[in-house]
């Protein structure tokens, strides 16, 4: 095998992984897809999707670690657990131009962090992301110094970029692939640092004076709050407090000393008169609003849907004109704050708590999925947090919280659309598969209760633990019942692994339903024609006729949203990302209507909310739920979402009943 000719240049850090059991030889079919192998499935997939996917599925994170890859790069480097997910991804761009851009290719600063990193670990590097995932070795050649080397790295850097518009169809993030001129320049003057033995001043005298601010309160809170502790065990002298903290004090008063120094010098030298300077406009003060959400764990290509869509928000919010949000008649721009609760429901209660007790952040948006969002949401209305956005169990609303609202159709509902339609058709008999979550049996009463109104019968019910699908069972009893539909009730990556056993010439249903998965950008493709004339229920589509009759509100219509989400992202969205987007557009006009970021006064505001916007109508009832949105179908259709039933049930191009699949694109059954 040929080499795979790639460059770098400074730093480095260490880290971890297990093999991705989805190999450059895996039989279409016969892999058991991980959740994260449908993560980010958009234009990278274009030229050689097998290996887009095989590097998403490829592990990097040891789950057993209690120092992960991620963790160890984000600790090596200073970044939020937010940024450091995102170099991660840019890694694996980076791993997938090295193979498909035809050239040798040249990282950032910071994808050369994980790559270092990465190649600490050598037999997760070299047996298993080259031996398996990439196929050949992929070798990392740093500059040998010098005008011409500087140059020859320039010049790959540059046609690195050029390469990443052209093969992934969208720019890189200049936070993280910058221009040339900062790669080459100002970020060589990286060194390693122990914070234990120096103190790290910035260069700008107005970043020294906020240091400085920051550091008399530190300082100030400190004492404060050493003192109350004190006089609340009994003690009652403040001096005993002050006293007591003094090493503390002293290490702010000594960085402070410093900052005033170094400002001092940062203003003085040449005393020639320059020439005036305009003021800088005040920049607007910031309301900060925190989501835990699954950056790593299973279901990572449903939760960049969310963050997409969140971020779509906070950009268009601060971005418009007037800009931001208007609190009280004072402007506010709007900050996210990501942690990452890796899917797991304590882990994310952790995080609530960091959320709140540490970043200070009362206004939350919900996590993805109920089984997370249920402990999630116990421990925000314990600490007072309101927590605004997706979250379709009934479950969830049953257990008396004031503080969580939810714009999503209940699960309960999800498929009444899709069954009343398809009994029209003549469909009397259902086969039920499903998981175990919270979301699956909620919606598997829902379907009992629809097909008691339509007078159609569950044949039989065939239940799995999720994420460990097994097919073999499954497709001999779905066969003996002979159903006219079969609904597939799970997450996406149990969905395309049912998929993969379920369209089999010895089964042939007259309908196929499966949740969640074939709404996601990418699904599609990786099932291939497995996916064909495949029904999904859907919370929201870009073909709906929503609309906010306000010209000045956000996105304004279902197809203008998509319209800016295909814009920044290069992909069309599914209704996660609109459902997301929904609820911080539901969540800034409650604080905009209450003219506050208290808790109470925007409780107050969520439960007046009666609006329409791109997402559809938006009406909370006592609970918390929103019962005025209706859900619509989706079906795939020459490898496309096709809306084939809207919000109020009007059909329209439906493929019924399912067409046959050449014995070539069926699935295994293994």
């Amino acid at each position: 095998m040929a080499d795979v000719a790639a460059t770098a240049g400074v730093a480095a850090a260490g880290a971890a992984a297990a093999t991705s059991d989805l190999t450059a030889d895996a039989a279409p079919g016969t892999q058991r897809i991980p959740g994260d192998t449908l993560m980010a499935l958009h234009p990278e997939s274009r030229r050689d999707p097998a290996l887009w996917a095989r590097l998403q599925a490829f592990a990097l994170d040891d789950p057993s670690s209690a120092l992960s890859f991620s963790k160890r790069l984000a600790r090596e480097n200073g970044w939020s657990s937010s940024h450091t997910h995102r170099v991660v991804l840019e890694y694996r761009r980076f791993l997938y131009l090295c193979r498909v851009a035809g050239h040798a290719c040249s990282p950032s600063d910071a994808v050369d962090q994980a790559w270092h990193l990465h190649l600490v670990y050598t037999r997760s590097y070299w047996d298993d992301l080259c031996g398996k995932v990439l196929g050949t070795p992929l070798h990392h050649g740093p500059t040998h110094g010098g005008r011409a080397e500087r140059e020859k790295h320039d010049a790959m850097y540059v046609r690195t970029l050029d390469s990443y518009h052209r093969e992934l169809g969208e720019d890189p993030p200049a936070d993280i692939w910058p221009p040339s001129a900062v790669r080459f320049g100002h970020d060589l003057a990286f060194v390693r640092v122990n914070r234990r033995d120096y103190a790290l001043v910035p260069r700008s005298p107005r970043a020294l004076i906020a240091l400085a601010t920051r550091s008399l309160q530190d300082a100030a809170t400190r004492l404060v709050g050493r003192a109350r502790r004190l006089v609340s065990r009994g003690h009652a002298r403040l001096e005993v407090a002050m006293g007591s903290d003094r090493s503390a004090s002293r290490r702010s008063l000594v960085v402070l000393a410093a900052i005033v120094a170094l400002l001092a010098f940062a203003t003085c030298g040449d005393s020639a008169p320059t020439a005036p300077v305009a003021p800088a406009p005040a920049p607007l003060p910031v309301i900060r609003f925190g989501i835990a959400l699954s950056l790593t764990g299973p279901r990572t290509q449903e939760a960049l849907a969310v963050r997409h869509g969140l971020e779509l928000w906070a950009t268009t919010t601060n971005d418009k004109t007037p800009a931001g949000l208007n609190v009280g008649g004072t402007r506010h721009r709007v900050e996210l704050v990501f942690r990452d609760d890796e899917g797991n429901p304590a882990t994310a209660r952790r995080q609530i708590r960091a959320l709140v007790q540490e970043d200070g952040i009362h206004l939350l948006f919900t996590p993805y999925s109920s089984d997370v969002t249920m402990e999630a949401s116990l421990e925000a209305e314990a600490l007072g947090a309101l927590m605004v956005g997706r979250g379709s169990s009934d479950a969830l609303f049953d257990r008396g919280l004031v503080n969580l609202y939810s714009v999503v159709t209940p699960s309960n509902r999800y498929a009444s659309n899709a069954l009343a339609m398809l009994a029209k058709q003549g469909a009397k008999t259902i086969a039920i598969v499903h998981d175990d979550s919270h979301f699956a049996t909620e919606m598997v009463g829902g379907l009992e209760r629809d097909a008691r109104a339509l007078s159609m019968s569950i044949a039989t019910y065939q239940p799995f633990r999720a994420g460990s699908f097994i097919g073999d069972p499954v497709v001999v009893a779905v066969q003996a019942a002979a159903a006219d539909v079969i609904v597939c009730v799970c997450y996406a990556a149990d969905g395309l692994n049912l998929l993969r056993v379920l369209r089999s010439p010895t089964l042939r249903p007259k309908a196929l339903i499966v949740t969640i998965g074939p709404a996601l950008p990418g699904f599609a493709e990786l099932a291939g024609g497995a996916a064909e004339h495949v029904l999904c229920p859907v919370q929201w589509d870009p073909a709906m006729p929503y609309a906010n009759p306000d010209a000045e509100a956000w996105f304004g219509s279902a197809r203008a949203f998509a319209q800016a989400y295909t814009s920044r992202y290069g992909y069309e969205p599914g209704y996660h990302a609109a459902e997301a987007a929904a609820g911080a557009f539901v969540l800034a006009s409650a604080i905009e209507a209450a003219g506050t970021t208290k808790v109470d006064e925007v409780r107050a505001a969520l439960r007046r909310v009666d609006l329409q916007s791109f997402y559809g109508p938006i009406r909370f009832d006592a609970r918390g739920r929103n019962l005025a949105k209706p859900m619509g179908v989706i079906q795939i259709q020459n490898g496309a979402r096709v809306l084939v039933a809207d919000g109020d049930g009007k059909v329209n191009g439906l493929v019924f009943p399912l067409p046959a699949l050449p014995d070539a694109n069926a699935g295994s059954g293994s």
